[in-house]
């Protein structure tokens, strides 16, 4: 959706900036970033270090991925909470964009009516121009 360049009559800026497509488009790559998270979530889940790594490294990983899952979790609640007030503002965004189209449209074309009237309204008030009155021809006596 293409924003209003010019405001006029209506105000010298922009009322209502913003881009509803370019937001729709943030919110459809948060959702994406919130399923890689989980996706890593899901590998990390699956991850068993006892088959492959032991030391205190292991141990080590192995007892902070509860706390690296759970802040994942809440990234991703996070991630989606913005996705969702995104998707839920485009809309509005894009119906107050519109409807400022149609009011600037309008206001338009009241001023040109407005102007075209006041043209009318000069000419009306104008005394129409003197023109010499024909002279009337003599016409004969009858008798």
């Amino acid at each position: 959706m293409r924003a209003v360049a010019d405001w006029t009559p209506l105000s010298d800026v922009d009322p209502m900036p913003g881009d509803p497509d370019g937001l729709a488009n943030l919110g459809r790559l948060l959702r994406s970033e919130a399923q890689g998270i989980r996706d890593a979530l899901t590998r990390l889940a699956g991850v068993n270090t006892e088959e492959f790594w032991e030391g205190e490294a292991a141990s080590a990983f192995a007892n902070s991925r509860g706390g690296v899952a759970y802040s994942l979790e809440m990234v991703i609640g996070r991630i989606q909470l913005a996705a969702d007030v995104l998707n839920g503002f485009v809309p509005a965004m894009g119906d107050c964009q519109s409807r400022g189209r149609i009011a600037v449209n309008r206001a338009r074309e009241a001023e040109a009516a407005l102007v075209k009237a006041r043209l009318g309204v000069d000419d009306a008030a104008r005394p129409p121009p003197t023109r010499p009155l024909p002279t009337p021809s003599p016409r004969p006596i009858p008798g």
